[in-house]
């Protein structure tokens, strides 16, 4: 395993973490990007095959905005994982279905050239004076949930990606508005699809979350009754397939419902049974008639044996 990389916040240095989407009262603009990270030196090889076992230096770099990647010196190959942002309400208009889940794209062994200088775009959330944006990268595109829909209409599907070479898959829908908000759906896993958002009702038991599957975050939980509010769906972490995020828990009886879990250490969408929360950190997306989704993100991995899904720490 490797040093942790480091990630820049207006030039800031702190862990390889993932980073706390901002709150909407502090919403003012977008992080700089990470700077690049030499590791000591590199991890065992552990099962990469011929292609991904390369020469050279190992190292990292974290994109939680749009910037551009330099090609380190002696680095010929890179692996790199994209992480769309989560779907948000774009009016605050009760009730409302919840956003749906980014989608995630991984590719392994794409050749570079030292010194090259390439864009990196990261998807931001969508607000009520912007559109979500999608993540790219090297012709590799993982795409924004959708934004949720206002009244008692179906929640908004998960966006998915694309790209040559590339694997990806789904973020979850969110949860339609019964009548009361819909959970938010959970982030694109490395292996399977987020989990789905559960539907709010006016009355009775609204219908329950999913899990998410291949590492995927799990979704928010709807809610029963005429004042109340749904959870966010659960991110999914940039360091590789883990566990799948847990399904949040939906309400009958009034109040806020459970978040959905992150999945592969990401983290959990926002909302508990007393408060709300936006998306996931990352990916997630936002919860019905709450706060936003989460923004996407791209990690930059280099040397020997290190690839997307499981050999990315």
């Amino acid at each position: 395993m490797t040093p942790a990389d480091v990630v820049t916040a207006r030039d800031v240095a702190t862990a390889d973490v993932p980073v706390p989407v901002d709150a909407l009262s502090s919403d003012t603009g977008p992080r700089d990007s990470g700077t690049p990270v030499t590791d000591a030196a590199p991890p065992p090889d552990t099962g990469c095959d011929a292609s991904s076992c390369l020469s050279g230096p190992a190292g990292s770099q974290t994109f939680t905005a749009s910037g551009t990647f330099v090609v380190p010196a002696g680095v010929t190959s890179i692996s790199v994982v994209l992480v769309g942002p989560g779907g948000s309400l774009t009016a605050s208009t009760y009730p409302s279905g919840g956003g749906g889940g980014g989608g995630l794209c991984y590719r392994n062994d794409i050749p570079v050239t030292p010194g090259d200088s390439l864009p990196v775009n990261v998807g931001l959330h969508a607000m009520e004076s912007r559109d979500a944006s999608n993540t790219s990268f090297q012709g590799i595109t993982a795409f924004a949930g959708a934004n949720a829909s206002l009244g008692t209409l179906p929640g908004a599907a998960g966006g998915g990606g694309g790209g040559s070479g590339a694997t990806c898959f789904t973020g979850g829908a969110g949860g339609s508005a019964g009548g009361s908000p819909g959970g938010g759906g959970g982030a694109a896993g490395y292996a399977g699809n987020g989990g789905h958002g559960g539907s709010g009702a006016a009355i009775g038991c609204p219908t329950d979350p999913t899990a998410g599957a291949g590492g995927g975050g799990g979704g928010g939980g709807g809610c029963s009754g005429t004042s109340c509010g749904g959870a966010s769906g659960g991110g999914v972490g940039l360091n590789g397939i883990g566990a799948d995020g847990a399904a949040g828990d939906s309400v009958c009886a009034g109040g806020y419902a459970g978040p959905g879990g992150g999945g592969s250490s990401g983290s959990p969408g926002g909302g508990s049974h007393s408060a709300g929360g936006p998306g996931g950190d990352f990916g997630g997306g936002g919860a019905g008639y709450g706060p936003y989704g989460a923004d996407g993100a791209v990690r930059i991995i280099w040397g020997p044996g290190r690839s997307f899904p499981d050999h990315a720490m």
